[in-house]
């Protein structure tokens, strides 16, 4: 991957791969992300990422954490720029349901999520429970749409660092995606079931 980002800032905080990351996410036309744990970095309120980012490296240090906060929410930055990208995030339910912080954090990060979701370039979407037979068992991962000439990207992260899959060996990426989305509420029932949520947390 060519060019220089403003992310590249950060390079001695993070690992390479996280820079990568970043430097697609500022330029992808089009980002289709599926979340089975935590809801997507982009969407994240900054109390909620400051949590989340605890939780992911307990052992860090104060200034650490405090650098991978600020570059979590410089790369939102993307979202107000004329050129921003599509955004289409499939959420799992657990997503919504899962307690990562106290229940004020978790219940402003769910009227985010609807607040983001009224934007014409946010698309939120929710896979239920009682969605049925998964279209993959496999976690969380993003799929980048880049502007010509670079090829679309996927991306998925373990404990063992970050993965990255040019297209065209991405066709295991965009079947889990489909499969994902063709089960997965509208987008007006996910805003309700989201809002809904976010209503009995407590």
């Amino acid at each position: 991957m060519s060019g220089r980002s403003w992310g590249d800032g950060y390079s001695r905080d993070v690992a390479g791969s996280l820079i990568d990351y970043v430097w697609l996410e500022s330029r992808a036309a089009h980002i289709r992300s599926y979340a089975a744990i935590v809801v997507p970095g982009l969407l994240q309120t900054a109390a909620y990422a400051e949590h989340v980012i605890h939780a992911d490296e307990p052992e860090a240090t104060t200034e650490q954490i405090r650098r991978w906060y600020e570059l979590r929410m410089n790369r939102q930055r993307v979202m107000e720029e004329p050129n921003a990208p599509q955004v289409t995030a499939i959420l799992d339910e657990a997503v919504l349901r899962r307690k990562v912080a106290s229940p004020d954090v978790t219940r402003d990060q769910l009227r985010h999520l609807v607040e983001l979701a009224a934007l014409p370039n946010v698309e939120i979407r929710v896979l239920p429970f009682e969605a049925g037979k998964l279209a993959s068992v496999h976690g969380s991962f993003e799929i980048f749409q880049m502007p010509d000439p670079f090829p679309e990207v996927a991306y998925t992260e373990s404990l063992a660092g970050g993965i990255y899959v040019e297209a065209p060996d991405i066709s295991r990426f965009t079947h889990a995606y489909d499969g994902h989305m063709a089960m997965a509420l509208g987008s007006a029932e996910s805003i309700e079931m989201i809002a809904a949520i976010a209503k009995d947390e407590r």
